[in-house]
């Protein structure tokens, strides 16, 4: 799974510090990241410095991919026009240039206008990366054949339970969900997992009420978000070591919270001890855990099913945090509860 991400948050101050934590943290994760200046590319010239800057700094990581907002207006909008968007963004000089171009309010179905305009995004420099948005599920199935990603839900939570998408299917490793209004954790945990488990390409998940706000405002929510698609990626995506996922993340602080084999964790289940000596190894194990970390709460229970949400996180809580690192989101970070 990669994180498609609308950035529509215009950059000023430290706006996008958060942003850049995560692609710090999780270099192994692919970000796509949908910028918009201004309902589009805005003013031929290029965008303002603060984009400029910022697009800057998003040009250097490895595990980046901008792409370009463009408005189709569900095919109504004059094709002249949509293509004057896209030479906008191929006119910005390289190290800024989008390059992938993101149509918005895509028909449901148009496969000659999109293919149409798309081919021409693909004939430029910025159409590496074609992605299309109808937000819907119920679409002409040959988009797939001219669009790298195609966003089939677009939706609230609360839409979601009432009308979810089908989630197996030749097309889900190029299907992308956007879903807001997600305010539990164990919600954001069970999404990423279902998404996962079905292979689509990424699943975006926001605690903000609406579509406008999910896009412009950055959530507490962004940080757990992360950390359980950079959990995702490795269960789902990468080559399997084991059934489980061992949990060892970094805080906003750079400071590594211990992997499993230290001394300072506890790294021994029920399953790999047998008889009477395991259990008495566990038990010493148990007391000299409590003793060192009495913060951490050790929750005894079975083990959970093959590919289940608890094969991401056991449970993890929100800790304030005062870090003063310019690239640390100083608000808040993961603590993990094993």
């Amino acid at each position: 799974m990669k994180i498609v991400l609308p950035l529509y948050v215009y950059p000023i101050a430290d706006l996008w510090r958060p942003y850049h934590n995560a692609i710090q943290q999780y270099p192994q994760l692919n970000f796509t990241i949908i910028i918009n200046p201004n309902s589009g590319p805005g003013n031929a010239s290029g965008p303002g410095i603060d984009y400029q800057n910022e697009l800057t700094y998003l040009a250097a990581y490895s595990n980046v991919n901008t792409v370009g907002y463009v408005r189709t207006n569900y095919g109504n909008r004059n094709i002249n026009d949509v293509k004057a968007d896209v030479d906008v963004y191929d006119s910005w000089v390289p190290g800024i240039r989008p390059k992938g171009i993101f149509f918005d309010e895509t028909p449901p179905s148009s496969y000659t206008h999109m293919n149409i305009i798309s081919s021409y995004a693909r004939s430029t420099n910025t159409g590496q990366t074609i992605i299309f948005n109808p937000g819907d599920p119920f679409i002409d199935n040959t988009y797939f054949d001219i669009a790298d990603l195609i966003c089939t839900f677009e939706q609230s939570y609360t839409w979601y339970l009432q009308h979810p998408p089908p989630l197996l299917g030749p097309y889900a490793s190029q299907s992308v969900a956007l879903l807001h209004n997600v305010t539990s954790f164990s919600i954001l945990q069970d999404l990423v997992t279902t998404f996962g488990q079905s292979k689509w390409a990424s699943v975006f998940v926001t605690d903000q009420p609406d579509s406008l706000s999910a896009y412009t405002i950055i959530g507490p929510d962004w940080s757990n978000y992360t950390f359980l698609m950079n959990q995702a990626h490795q269960l789902y995506d990468l080559p399997a070591t084991s059934s489980t996922l061992a949990v060892t993340p970094t805080d906003a602080t750079n400071t590594q919270i211990p992997p499993a084999n230290s001394s300072k964790s506890l790294g021994i289940t029920l399953g790999s001890v047998g008889g009477v000596l395991g259990v008495l190894i566990l038990g010493l194990a148990v007391t000299q855990f409590l003793h060192r970390r009495k913060k951490v709460q050790i929750v005894k229970r079975a083990e959970a099913p093959m590919l289940s949400s608890r094969h991401l996180v056991n449970s993890i809580k929100l800790t304030h945090s005062t870090s003063a690192s310019p690239l640390v989101d100083d608000r808040w970070s993961p603590e993990i509860l094993v």
